[in-house]
């Protein structure tokens, strides 16, 4: 018989295992989009459910998807980013990685690039030290990287951008594995021959933008914010049931349909795996038209006899439908909920209420309120 969490413990919704309670709550809409409320009945910390859908799906819509680029030409958002981003060409030999924001700022990614018999370390000033700290503890290793990119030869000199963070998700770069295995011996060696530049000695007006991602990423994404909001609505007691062990393996995702499939005459096709996320759409918002990108919606509902959601994102330039399981055993007068992230706030819409989030301390107190009729502020 499992015994119940303790007062400081949850029971963690994705990976179903019993934890401490998270320091800070999983977001419904990603904090990235401007979110606010969260559920505090994720498992947070290294290598927790929290930090893994982090990395792996949130960063990667934020910054390798269209939602990325309705966020990039918005200047309504103050921190829209975009991702594969490189600096060409340069006087150092070739293309570098950086960050452009849409406020036009540019940022330097610390890397190490080998150009002949040279090494150059090229990074922001203020990061020179940390820099010269990693390069340091990889001397005298033959390490194994998370991330190897074979690159287009426009793109050399081959180089690992090194990842400062606790992470340590360092991506080497280059045309071909010869180039990819001289890089790690130069790091195996030692550094010698070095050159330092910093960010103004290679940052120039040309740029690459590159949308490209693995192409499930946004649809786990959706379907995890929808299922977060289910959560947040029905209790993670009723989310935890096996009727949702099929989308709860998708969103973390394990036995997904692969996207890629060869037919019989050897020609490729991408398929989607639509099995809980379809009828999503992509609308180019030109750039010089401001979008309501900080406009985000969920609305859960019954859809098809199944606990569904409908989902709107950077003003509905991206439209998301969303199966989530089986309704038995959950309360469909819940139904339907209604969550919008505006400029102002996260408003909830639950029981014939409309509460502003920022009135009322979390997400518990906001379904309470409405459920209970409260008369805290509510609007009709």
């Amino acid at each position: 018989m499992r015994q119940l969490p303790k007062p400081d413990e949850i029971r963690c919704v994705y990976c179903l295992e019993t934890r401490s309670r998270p320091a800070h709550g999983e977001h419904i809409i990603l904090k990235g989009l401007g979110g606010r409320a969260t559920i505090p009945f994720v498992c947070g910390g290294p290598g927790s459910c929290n930090q893994k859908l982090g990395d792996e799906l949130d960063v990667e819509m934020l910054r390798n998807s269209f939602i990325a680029l309705h966020r990039y030409y918005d200047p309504k958002i103050s921190k829209g980013q975009v991702g594969g981003m490189q600096l060409i060409p340069s006087k150092f030999g070739g293309g570098f990685d950086g960050k452009a924001f849409n406020d036009g700022s540019v940022e330097l990614l610390p890397q190490m690039a080998v150009l002949g018999e040279k090494v150059i370390i090229a990074a922001d000033s203020s990061k020179q030290a940390d820099v010269d700290a990693v390069l340091e503890s990889l001397k005298g290793l033959d390490t194994v990287f998370k991330e190897i990119v074979l690159d287009t030869p426009e793109n050399e000199p081959p180089r690992i951008v090194l990842d400062l963070s606790k992470n340590g998700r360092h991506r080497v770069r280059g045309r071909t594995q010869a180039d990819v295995d001289r890089v790690k011996d130069v790091l195996r060696r030692g550094i010698v021959g070095r050159q330092n530049v910093d960010r103004d000695d290679v940052i120039e007006p040309q740029m690459r933008i590159k949308v490209s991602m693995e192409l499930n990423t946004v649809s786990r994404c959706a379907a995890k914010m929808a299922f977060n909001f289910a959560t947040a609505i029905f209790g993670a007691a009723a989310m935890i049931r096996p009727q949702f062990h099929p989308v709860r393996t998708y969103i973390l995702g394990d036995a997904i349909v692969k996207p890629l499939r060869t037919d019989t005459e050897g020609r490729i096709f991408a398929d989607l795996d639509d099995r809980f996320v379809e009828n999503w759409t992509h609308r180019r918002v030109p750039s010089d038209v401001v979008g309501a990108t900080t406009d985000h919606s969920i609305e859960l509902l019954e859809l098809g006899g199944q606990l569904g959601a409908r989902m709107a994102l950077v003003g509905g330039a991206e439209r998301f439908q969303i199966r989530l399981g089986p309704l038995h055993g959950l309360d469909s007068a819940r139904l339907p909920a209604y969550l919008v992230r505006t400029d102002e706030d996260d408003y909830w819409y639950v029981n014939g209420h409309v509460v502003p989030n920022g009135y009322l301390k979390g997400v518990d107190a906001a379904i309470s309120a409405a459920f209970n009729g409260a008369k805290s502020p509510l609007r009709r």
